[in-house]
């Protein structure tokens, strides 16, 4: 079984480079904020890519949003219960992609393909200005 930290560590850090893009000196830091999470979710299956997308989501959002705990903290939760399942939906599409097609290009192009699926599902929700 694996430890607990080899759980987190591509999860936490996946948060964080999300969280320091928002700093404009390290929006480069977008080109790769991503790889320790594709990376592990190769690994994952369905379910634990969910959990996984999840916990990211949530280490993201709960930056992200921090300052809305400052005016009321169940609108804090409420909020971060409804953002943070964007990243369990996008991290069980790749797995799925990946799993179900072994075609080099779809490999390659899933990432960006889930990430645009579940943006536009989002957009279709009152969620879109998150």
């Amino acid at each position: 079984m694996k430890r607990k930290d080899e759980f987190w560590q591509p999860i936490a850090s996946t948060g964080l480079l999300l969280l320091a893009v928002w700093v404009p000196a390290l929006g480069f830091l977008i080109w790769i904020a991503f790889v320790p999470f594709l990376l592990f979710l190769r690994q994952l299956t369905p379910a634990k890519s969910v959990l996984s997308g999840l916990a990211v989501g949530l280490v993201f959002f709960s930056g992200f949003l921090y300052w809305i705990m400052y005016y009321e903290l169940r609108i804090f939760l409420i909020v971060i219960a409804l953002v943070t399942p964007f990243f369990g939906i996008f991290a069980w599409l790749v797995n799925q992609l990946w799993r179900n097609f072994k075609s080099a290009w779809i490999q390659m192009f899933a990432p960006p393909v889930a990430w645009s699926a579940v943006s536009f599902l989002y957009s279709l929700t009152p969620l879109d200005t998150i």
